[in-house]
């Protein structure tokens, strides 16, 4: 709900924008300035080309182009715009685009389309067959090679390590040393055992540390086929 200050400060807007135009413009100048004149308008595929001419077009234009310069932008950048409090109207997201430039989400498909032409190359050269956490699980500390997303990282990319998973209740921690103050408990309280979830296992060394990043894919480790003795 807007307050007696925004309503009072979007008037005075109001006008200083009027005065604005008046100081700067004849009445006449003003309505050229503020003209448009179309020239042409087409539906392609779901779209509306508009062709037309403005002088308040041109400057916006210049300005744009002078900010994608600026941040030496390849196909565009996108900004926030937020409206007068007194409209009470909803931000919203602008992209400047060069015209031979790419849409967001035209980038984004072919970011999606590399990282699986990507992973089918890596799979066809190791051998690795990846499958998703969602529909199988290896056997319990069983290790294994796992694809994650971190909070650093685009949604679309993953990082691999070597992992173990531990089912509920699987790994007592009287037999293997846990680093966490979490552990669970069964009801009878006699026995503590590690918390459900992804550990990592490292080559080296006999710690496994939880993962906090979300696991999406795992696989089999596999070794290279050993050669045959040659005489």
């Amino acid at each position: 709900m807007l307050t007696l200050i925004d309503k009072l400060a979007g008037k005075w807007m109001d006008m200083r924008t009027r005065q604005a135009i008046k100081s700067t413009h004849k009445a006449k100048e003003a309505e050229e300035f503020t003209k448009l004149e179309i020239k042409d308008i087409k539906f392609d595929d779901g779209y509306i080309s508009i062709k037309g001419v403005s002088p308040a077009i041109a400057i916006m234009a210049d300005h744009a182009a002078q900010m994608l310069q600026k941040w030496e932008a390849k196909n565009y950048v996108q900004f926030d715009m937020f409206p007068r409090p007194d409209r009470s109207l909803r931000p919203i997201r602008v992209t400047v685009q060069w015209a031979n430039g790419k849409l967001p989400a035209t980038r984004v498909i072919e970011m999606e389309q590399e990282v699986e032409r990507l992973k089918h190359k890596i799979e066809e050269m190791s051998g690795t067959q990846w499958i998703p956490v969602s529909e199988q699980l290896p056997e319990p500390s069983e290790r294994v090679i796992v694809a994650l997303s971190s909070h650093y990282l685009p949604p679309e990319l993953f990082y691999w390590t070597h992992a173990i998973w531990i089912p509920k209740h699987s790994r007592s921690a009287d037999d293997y040393q846990y680093e966490g103050d979490d552990l669970e408990w069964n009801e009878e309280e006699t026995e503590a055992f590690w918390p459900e979830g992804w550990y990592e296992e490292p080559i080296e060394g006999d710690i496994s540390y939880r993962l906090s990043d979300k696991v999406y894919y795992w696989a089999e480790v596999t070794l290279p086929a050993e050669k045959e003795p040659t005489e």
